[in-house]
């Protein structure tokens, strides 16, 4: 990748820095705005990113991470997205084209479950008892329109509309990311990998990488998501110890803080300090960008 960023494409400096690191620095940089401490003066961090393909959980020494410990989910945005896909077009309607509308619903009607054997029980029940259960409303494309909505009492449908019943789907495909075996992926979710990243730490940092938990990617937005990952946590974490969860930014669509994290990164001058420049590039080669970005190697 650095022959073709320097010998084909002529960049004159460039950094390789992934999705957590440029994520931190915004994070770092928002609390700093705002008067508090930087995440990073606190020194030990974890960045769970719950990426479009992946999961992965990325334990922080102040900018450097602690690759050693890095561990990964094979459950993303993506994968949340096809599932429901085929439930519906189990269910109810054929949706395997229609990956753009599902995502959509997907974001407006799901949310993690705090309790998900009880709340699937409640999803079981009939129509008035069911405290889960709604109605959307799917696009005709008549009017140009190619996301539909929620019913309401106050909507107005016709006998061509075509309504989608959801259920106990609103809470099984957010679970995926704390129970990836429901569908056969034999790994453990987004809590047993913090712990386990963790454990693969020094022990004299373990309790303090607790403490600073920063939540990234596009799935981190589901209703609870903090609240179930904390409570799974807290049972997986000795008792004494500090749990601190927290989004990137807030106000902010946790799927961008990587990329304004970066952007951020130029408009304040940082970037030279981790970038490196076409002209050390020719006089070194290769290696050089080998000791730049030997954490990211």
């Amino acid at each position: 990748m650095d022959e073709i960023v320097f010998e084909k494409y002529q960049f004159q400096n460039y950094a390789r820095l992934p999705a957590p690191s440029m994520a931190l620095y915004y994070a770092n940089s928002a609390l700093a705005n705002k008067g508090g401490a930087g995440m990073l003066s606190e020194t030990y961090s974890v960045v769970v990113d719950v990426g479009y393909s992946f999961s992965h959980v990325v334990p922080f020494m102040e900018e450097a991470p602690i690759n050693h410990a890095i561990k990964r989910v094979s459950v993303g945005g993506k994968l949340l997205t096809n599932y429901l896909k085929e439930v519906i077009s189990y269910r109810a309607f054929s949706m395997m084209d229609e990956t753009h509308l599902i995502n959509h619903v997907k974001e407006k009607v799901c949310f993690t479950s705090t309790d998900f054997q009880v709340d699937l029980v409640k999803a079981k029940l009939s129509k008035k008892k069911n405290p889960y259960r709604l109605e959307y409303v799917l696009p005709t494309h008549v009017d140009g329109k190619t996301l539909g909505y929620i019913k309401t009492e106050d909507s107005k449908t016709t006998d061509d509309d075509q309504i989608l019943t959801l259920s106990n789907e609103r809470i099984t495909v957010p679970e995926l990311l704390f129970s990836p075996s429901m569908i056969g992926i034999k790994q453990g979710g987004i809590a047993e990998a913090i712990t386990q990243s963790v454990k693969a730490c020094h022990p004299d940092i373990q309790a303090l990488l607790y403490k600073n938990i920063v939540l990234i990617g596009g799935s981190t937005k589901f209703p609870n998501f903090q609240k179930r990952l904390r409570q799974d946590l807290r049972a997986q974490v000795p008792s004494d110890w500090e749990i601190n969860i927290r989004s990137a930014g807030s106000g902010v669509d946790p799927s961008l803080c990587a990329w304004k994290g970066g952007s951020m990164m130029v408009k304040s001058g940082a970037y030279s300090n981790y970038s490196l420049s076409k002209k050390t590039y020719e006089e070194y080669g290769p290696d050089a960008c080998k000791r730049k970005f030997y954490w990211y190697a």
